[in-house]
């Protein structure tokens, strides 16, 4: 795991999709999180009856929340809020990507074909976090909803017609 220092940081996108704005200073506590996602390996200690491919067993593993949940409690460990694992994986500057502000295709990891920690932005966040952009299925403890004035964007923006 790695330390993610209490404080402010910048949360959200001012160019991103609807539910990405408004950009705003957000703050959390200190925590810890997980350097990396959870493997099926690790997985598979926890559920024995959790099958995946022999050389996949370094690759993410892919379960429901309530799966991933029942993981972190098992582990001692708890799912990250959005604001934790956004903080974790742009670090407070403001950055766009976990790398920086410009898009790379090449740093981004598409597919289950790598395993952890192989994307080629190393570290992925200015924390140490690995492998936080791309095909990213992170799951986090608070529900999805849009952020309060997001739902009044959304609402008076132009809808397109049929």
């Amino acid at each position: 795991m790695v330390y993610v220092p209490a404080g402010e940081f910048i949360m959200g996108s001012t160019y991103g999709d609807p539910d990405e704005r408004p950009q705003q200073i957000a703050s959390t506590k200190a925590y810890f999180i997980d350097k990396y996602e959870v493997s099926n390996t690790e997985f598979a200690k926890f559920d024995p009856t959790f099958k995946f491919p022999p050389e996949k067993k370094n690759n993410a593993a892919v379960v429901t929340w309530s799966k991933a949940n029942a993981y972190a409690k098992w582990a001692g460990k708890r799912l990250p809020t959005e604001k934790e694992w956004e903080k974790a994986a742009r670090g407070i500057d403001g950055r766009v990507f976990p790398w920086g502000d410009t898009y790379d295709n090449t740093y981004v990891v598409w597919d289950q074909k790598e395993t952890r920690g192989t994307s080629i932005a190393k570290p992925a966040s200015p924390y140490g976090c690995y492998d936080m952009a791309g095909s990213v299925w992170e799951w986090t403890s608070d529900w999805y909803k849009p952020y309060p004035a997001t739902r009044y964007l959304w609402n008076n923006m132009a809808k397109p017609t049929r």
